[in-house]
């Protein structure tokens, strides 16, 4: 169990290098476009938050891989307890944190169809909030992460080369 784990970590960091830090883009870019990414993750558009995203980070000159990986904080895995917690959020900013009365009424799609506004409402408010107040910890954060591992990384190169 603990290889696994260790090999877990060690895939982790390989895809974090490889996709993120190792694109030859500025970090404002990288960061701008997973902030962009995660925002439209946020967005209950399940199936074209990728097709979203990317003219996005077009439009806003950040980076087109990194906004389509930020999209995946909301995947099959993860979508049902995310949009959840999303509606709720909403629901309680509307001032009726009662949620379970509208889920109860859930029992069919086209119960869900016909309850329309009480859940999208709701659902829409919690994750653009949400999602507005996820940008600047994305971008600082993210920001940060690339110029230090990439300095870290420099390091050892220079620390390799002159060996």
């Amino acid at each position: 169990m603990k290889e696994s784990i260790v090999s877990y970590i060690k895939r982790f960091r390989h895809f974090l290098y490889q996709n993120i830090i190792a694109i030859r883009s500025s970090p404002h870019d990288i960061a701008l476009g997973l902030a962009i990414g995660v925002f439209v993750g946020f967005l209950p558009i399940m199936g074209f938050q990728t097709i979203v995203a990317i003219p996005l980070a077009i439009l806003f000159r950040a980076s087109k891989v990194t906004s389509a990986i930020g999209v995946w904080i909301s995947n099959p895995v993860t979508f049902i307890p995310f949009y959840y917690f999303n509606f709720r959020v909403g629901r309680w900013m509307l001032g009726d944190p009662d949620v379970e009365w509208a889920i109860s009424k859930c029992t069919t799609f086209w119960k869900i169809i016909e309850l329309g506004g009480d859940i999208l409402y709701p659902l829409l408010l919690g994750c653009v909030v949400l999602g507005f107040i996820s940008v600047p910890i994305i971008y600082f954060g993210s920001f940060k992460f690339v110029v230090y591992y990439r300095k870290i990384h420099n390091k050892r190169l220079k620390k390799h080369a002159t060996k």
